[in-house]
C-alpha cells in the first residue's frame, strides 16, 4: 500500500520536485480518509461524515479515478488542489455527508502523470475516526491585537490545520504548515502571522469563517497515512 504525507507537508514535498526530469520515474502517493463534522438539528448535535481522496506526486498529473473494490458502482474524479497539478483532492460536499461512514475497504488510484506515465494505487479506509470538539470559542485581545481560539481537548487527534475564509468564503488564511500536535487547545493569530494570503490584512469589523481541522494517522502510520479528518468551525468578527 502506497502511503501519502499530509496535505499539510504536501506543499513542502512539491517544492523539491517542481524542477522535474524525464530521468526520475514518477512516484505518485494515494490516500482516502474519513471526514467529521457536527451540526445543530432541532437542539440536539448530530454527527455527519464524508470522504476524503487525495493523491499528490513527483510530476505533473493530468487525472486521478477512484474506484471501490466494495462498490463497483462508485467511482471519484479528483481535482487538482487550488489548481495544482503535482496535488490532486477530494472531498463530499457539505451537502452530501450523511450520518452513516463511507464504505470502508479498498479505495483503488489510478493516476495519470503529464508525462504519459500512469499508476496504480490503493488505499484501504478503515473504520477508526475522531470527532470535533464540543467546545470551541474565539476571543481577541486589543493590547497584543490578537484573536485567540480555545477548545476542549479532541481525543487521539495527532495534528492541528487552521483555515479561515473571508464573507465570500475565499480562503484568506491558511499557514503552510500544522499549526500544532493533538493535544493543544489554544491558538493564536494576529495580522502579521504567516499564513495571509494574497495581501490579506485583517480589518475590525470584518466578519470571518474559521475552520480548525483536526487530523488522525491510521493505526501505526504517524507520520505517513490519514484515518480521519474532525471540522470545527467558528464564525468571528475581527476584534470583537
Amino acid at each position: 500500500m502506497r502511503k501519502i504525507v499530509t496535505l499539510a507537508l504536501a506543499a513542502g514535498f512539491l517544492g523539491l520536485v517542481s524542477c522535474e526530469s524525464e530521468d526520475i520515474a514518477f512516484d505518485p502517493y494515494a490516500d482516502a480518509f474519513i471526514v467529521t463534522k457536527t451540526v445543530e438539528n432541532e437542539g440536539q448535535v448530530d454527527t455527519l461524515y464524508g470522504l476524503a481522496l487525495h493523491a499528490f506526486g513527483n510530476k505533473a498529473m493530468t487525472s486521478v479515478d477512484v474506484k471501490l473494490t466494495n462498490d463497483a458502482e462508485a467511482s471519484f474524479a479528483l481535482e487538482p488542489y487550488f489548481n495544482n497539478s503535482y496535488d490532486f483532492y477530494y472531498e463530499t460536499p457539505e451537502a452530501e455527508f450523511t450520518s452513516e461512514k463511507p464504505v470502508l475497504g479498498d479505495y483503488n488510484f489510478t493516476v495519470l502523470a503529464e508525462s504519459g506515465e500512469e499508476a496504480e494505487l490503493s488505499d484501504k479506509l478503515f473504520e477508526d475516526a475522531i470527532y470535533p470538539t464540543d467546545l470551541i470559542e474565539a476571543s481577541y485581545d486589543e493590547e497584543k491585537e490578537e484573536t485567540t481560539l480555545t477548545w476542549n481537548e479532541i481525543e487521539d487527534a495527532d495534528y492541528f490545520v487552521i483555515k479561515v475564509y473571508d464573507e465570500e468564503d475565499k480562503l484568506v488564511f491558511s499557514p503552510s504548515r500544522a499549526i500544532g500536535e493533538g493535544d493543544m487547545t489554544e491558538y493564536s493569530f494576529k495580522a502579521s502571522t504567516a499564513g495571509w494570503l494574497n495581501g490579506t490584512i485583517p480589518a475590525v469589523g470584518k466578519n470571518f469563517r474559521v475552520e480548525l481541522d483536526a487530523y488522525m494517522y491510521e493505526s501505526g502510520q504517524q507520520g505517513i497515512n490519514l484515518q480521519t479528518k474532525a471540522i470545527n468551525e467558528i464564525s468571528i468578527i475581527w476584534g470583537e
